[in-house]
């Protein structure tokens, strides 16, 4: 064999061999430890959702849609569910399946001043910055403590906090519990729109007088047929008000949203409600 022959063969005989070799320490080498080892979500107020691990072990959270029967409306902007995993890890978070449809027209439910809540000491809440990416979805970064980590869109309140919350008030002389109705048979016709819309407007007014209410509202014409103001009214003339807070940033405090700050819009609310209750006899008729 000439010695460039030889030269060539011992190569490719050390080539094979680094080749069989780095297959073989493939083949028997652990899988990396996955930070995040399971995502619970089967508890009060938690999302329902799918999740997988990718190859650069960012953990990919997938909302599931809630849709309209009948209607190719459908939503999905609550996610809460628990991390369980390595104490010590952070986590890259990817949450997906905020392309919502409203009234027939896309509209994404979240933005680039989304933010996320996490519960890290099992004692209060923390708000940590979402970032959007591409394809309406959101890249969130935490740190797993010792304990499972719970997430969230905003401070959670579970039925179970508003059956607390009936018992407290129940019984008060000035409180009345009970339902407003069973079926829809013998509803009466719609109510006087222009004594509703006076009486909206006087609510607002209190609402920007005792509270930190900054946001400004629908309008008179604005009508969204099938939301449970419009169903309370037309069907019970019930004066109903939908209120749609911002669940990014109050501007009136220009603060995050909490849960103490929901607890202090509550206390306000009071103040509302007497004066409106107040202000409505005086006009004439009962509220």
């Amino acid at each position: 064999m000439k010695p460039v022959t030889q030269y060539l063969f011992i190569l490719c005989l050390l080539a094979a061999a680094s080749l069989s070799r780095a297959a073989e320490d493939a083949a028997t080498a652990k899988p990396p430890a996955q930070t995040v080892e399971f995502i619970r979500w089967g508890f009060e107020n938690a999302s329902p959702l799918q999740w997988e691990v990718s190859p650069d072990h960012a953990v990919h959270v997938h909302m599931l849609y809630d849709y309209e029967r009948g209607s190719p409306n459908r939503a999905a902007g609550h996610w809460h569910f628990q991390l369980q995993g390595k104490p010590g890890s952070d986590v890259t978070l990817v949450l997906h399946n905020f392309d919502n449809v409203y009234n027939g027209k896309p509209g994404p439910a979240v933005s680039k001043k989304s933010i996320c809540y996490v519960f890290p000491d099992g004692k209060h809440w923390k708000v940590l910055p979402a970032e959007l990416v591409e394809g309406n979805s959101l890249r969130i970064r935490v740190h797993l403590d010792g304990n499972p980590l719970y997430v969230a869109r905003l401070e959670p309140y579970r039925v179970a906090d508003l059956e607390q919350l009936l018992d407290e008030i129940r019984g008060h002389r000035l409180v009345e519990i009970a339902p407003i109705g069973k079926t829809v048979e013998g509803r009466p016709p719609i109510p006087n729109l222009r004594r509703h819309l006076d009486r909206m407007r006087l609510f607002e007014q209190l609402l920007r007088r005792h509270t930190w209410l900054t946001e400004g509202s629908s309008g008179p014409k604005f009508r969204n047929v099938g939301t449970i103001g419009e169903g309370l009214l037309e069907r019970y003339g019930i004066d109903a008000c939908i209120l749609e807070l911002n669940c990014n940033w109050i501007a009136g405090l220009k603060q995050y949203p909490s849960g103490e700050r929901w607890e202090q819009f509550g206390r306000q609310l009071r103040e509302v409600f007497f004066d409106y209750f107040a202000e409505a006899r005086t006009k004439g008729g009962s509220p």
